[in-house]
């Protein structure tokens, strides 16, 4: 039997599916109004006000709302299922708002008294409590660690884009885009610099006075196509670095990608 679905398994080319993260009203003792809502695709214009556009341009697949009451707090729980990791890091790096603490049980988590956001695999989860009090941060934690549980796929992995960058801050305060509402909603200032690019994805870093970019293009040429914008056509490349337009150099990187370093707001070389 086991040699029959291993021969199906090879024909069809079927890969690896995990079951999806989920929450039951059994998990969550003395719990009221317990009612769950799920959203695809362009159903989610329905769901969020004004903000489906970002989703859909890190990449979105669906979303399971599970809301409730215990005690005299009321949750939600939004579990966002992206497209792949890169795609999962990239939506909780621009919505990841004031982290006074970061628990330890995940490398990529946000908290404070309202909110706990956290990325695992190509999942987004963000939970959500009104009334900011220690219980209601106690139970978020215990809903992201039952929800982290079930998630087997592979984390999202920022050591690729800056190498002499300490991984921790880069999970900490690294922000990823993949177009222009991404930068709009993360470092506004960069836009200039990656407005000729297409089909990438960066990870931005403040640093300083400075804001680091590494930029990384899903084919050669586009890669190609943004280095002719960026220099006017004219390649100046002298083994180490390429002169934009902007007068700052840029440093070819491995699989597609550029590293630049640009002032940041108010400051310049």
């Amino acid at each position: 039997m086991l040699n029959c679905l291993l021969v199906i398994y090879l024909l069809t080319g079927a890969s690896l599916v995990y079951a999806q993260p989920a929450l039951n009203e059994k998990d969550i003792k003395g719990s009221k109004n317990y009612r769950v809502r799920n959203f695809n695709g362009e159903s989610l214009y329905g769901y969020i006000d004004g903000g489906a556009d970002l989703y859909l341009e890190y990449g979105f697949s669906d979303l399971t709302v599970t809301e409730f009451r215990k005690a005299k707090s009321k949750y939600k729980v939004e579990i966002y299922r992206m497209k792949d990791a890169d795609a999962a890091f990239g939506i909780f790096s621009v919505s990841r708002f004031r982290c006074p603490f970061r628990p330890a049980f995940t490398p990529f988590a946000c908290q404070n008294r309202y909110q706990l956001q956290l990325c695992k695999g190509q999942y987004y989860i963000n939970i959500i409590n009104d009334t900011g009090t220690p219980a209601d941060s106690a139970i978020s934690s215990v809903l992201a660690r039952k929800l982290i549980s079930e998630i087997k796929e592979t984390d999202f992995n920022p050591d690729g884009y800056f190498r002499e960058t300490d991984p921790d801050t880069l999970k900490k305060y690294a922000f990823l885009v993949k177009g222009r509402l991404g930068i709009q909603n993360s470092v506004p200032e960069t836009e200039k610099y990656l407005a000729g690019a297409v089909n990438y994805k960066a990870l931005i870093l403040r640093e300083g006075n400075y804001i680091n970019l590494s930029v990384h293009f899903q084919s050669s040429r586009d890669y190609t196509d943004y280095l002719n914008k960026v220099t006017a056509g004219k390649l100046n490349y002298n083994g180490s670095e390429i002169m934009s337009v902007w007068n700052i150099p840029i440093k070819p990187a491995e699989l597609n990608g550029l590293l630049f370093r640009i002032p940041a707001a108010g400051f310049d070389y």
